[in-house]
Parts: structure tokens; sequence; C-alpha cells
């Protein structure tokens, strides 16, 4: 029994913590969009050879589309970026916030991703990624998704919880 009511001590005292640390959403939405940028940069550098040559500039997003689907080599170099990019992002996130516990996107808005335990280990810091990277293939970005109305409606990503970790001010 009185492990039971330590238990509940210890979860009370942690989301208080939790409350108290919380960040604007904004941070963490900017901060994201820093990292995805950086991300995007260095594969689009990794493909520069591929994607010079792919030229669709004044189309519109239909047209666009219209024209990738009918040119396989596009099609082809825009799923190997896609891969890339989330194999990219998934290595990114996961050690940065291991080794660091922030990305470059959290440092410039000093913000921290913490456990509920003393320290990060890599299975967490791999679990709460994994929406992240799964966002760059279409028909599981609706966990990243599921992952968003989280943070919006209870202040928590899921994965987060799942993870048992949480973003603080640094």
């Amino acid at each position: 029994m009185k492990n039971k009511e330590e238990d509940f001590y210890v979860r009370k005292d942690i989301r208080k913590l939790i409350q108290r640390n919380q960040n604007p959403i904004w941070r963490r939405v900017f901060a994201y969009v820093i990292d995805i940028l950086i991300l995007q940069f260095i594969v689009n550098i990794i493909f520069y050879n591929k994607i010079k040559y792919i030229k669709y500039d004044n189309l519109s997003i239909a047209d666009l589309y219209k024209a990738i689907e009918l040119t396989p080599e596009s099609k082809h170099v825009l799923i190997m970026m896609g891969i890339m990019l989330t194999i990219l992002s998934l290595v990114y996130f996961t050690l940065l916030e291991f080794k660091y516990r922030q990305t470059l996107g959290k440092m410039l808005f000093k913000i921290k991703v913490r456990s509920y335990s003393k320290k990060i280990t890599l299975l967490q810091a791999f679990i709460r990624n994994i929406p992240k990277s799964l966002m760059f293939i279409s028909y599981l970005n609706t966990i990243f998704i599921i992952d968003l109305f989280f943070l919006i409606f209870s202040g928590a990503r899921l994965f987060e919880r799942l993870s048992r970790t949480y973003v603080s001010k640094t």
C-alpha cells in the first residue's frame, strides 16, 4: 500500500514540475520548423545533382503534382528524398536529444527535453521522435498528426507520454 501512495505523490510532483516548466506551443513549433529546414537543407545538398535538372518553375501545385507523376525520374528522386529525410530526422532528433537534450532548433528557443527519471535514455529519445520521422512518409503521417493533436489539446505529445519525457525551459 505504501508503494502506491509513494507512486501517487511522485506522479503528482512530476505533473506539477511539468506544468511549471510548460512552454508556449509556438516555441516548440518554431524550434521544429528550424530543425526541419536544417534537415531539408542537408538532403537537398545530398540530392543536388539529381534535383538541379528538375525544372518546374512557375507551376501551380496541381500542375507540379501532374508533372511529377508524368516523369518517373522526378518521382524516384522525391521518394528517395523522403526516405532520406525519414532516416536522417530520426537519427538527428534521437541523437541530439539523447546527447544534449536539445536539437539546434530547441537551442535557439531555449527549450530542453527532460525525462521523468534522472537522465533521458536513448530508447526514450528514440520513442519520442518516431512521429517526427514518420511525417515524411505520406501514409504514416497520421501518426504525426495524432501526436500534434495531443500537444494542442493536452500540452504534451502522445509519444512524449509514452517515452515519459517532456519539454521545458533551459
